[in-house]
């Protein structure tokens, strides 16, 4: 099971979280092994801070689980965002100049379709809902990166 903690610039503890409906791994090992759990979810999470000043934590699952966290170190709120598609994989998450969580998912090939597509879904920070999705397709060169220069979303190829 993951450990989320708070702690303030001096690495002081400040709160230990109680995160409800977070991952939960059993812990694996083989005969001469110390104990292992990838922890997929939280290896694979990604962190931001919002305008609000609050902590967005993401756990990477099917329907990641976002996790508001205050700077005091309390729990504000939590919600799932619907990726969008079944097989869409979240890989990242920022958040952009207007205020919108911005998800990033990837999906990978299929035996006859484009090697991958990534796809960007704007998110209200309040609520989870997707209010709006871009797609890329691509084999080889991807977007590297979002630029928000007011309210225009440029993707930087």
């Amino acid at each position: 099971m993951p450990v989320t903690a708070t702690f303030d610039i001096r690495g002081s503890l400040l709160s230990r979280l109680e995160l409800p409906g977070d991952v939960r791994e059993e812990a694996k090992s083989t005969e001469g092994q110390p104990p292992t759990a990838p922890m997929a979810a939280v290896d694979l999470g990604a962190a931001a801070v919002g305008p609000d000043g609050h902590g967005y934590l993401m756990r990477s699952s099917a329907k990641p689980r976002v996790y508001v966290v205050s700077p005091f170190g309390e729990l504000v709120r939590h919600f799932e965002v619907i990726p969008p598609e079944e097989k869409a994989q979240p890989t990242g998450l920022i958040f952009g100049t207007d205020g919108l969580l911005v998800f990033d998912f990837e999906v990978l090939a299929e035996e006859k379709g484009p090697a991958r597509r990534q796809l960007f879904s704007f998110v209200d920070p309040s609520s989870g809902e997707r209010l709006q999705n871009y797609e890329f397709s691509y084999s080889g060169h991807s977007p590297t990166r979002l630029i928000y220069p007011g309210d225009i979303y440029v993707f930087d190829c």
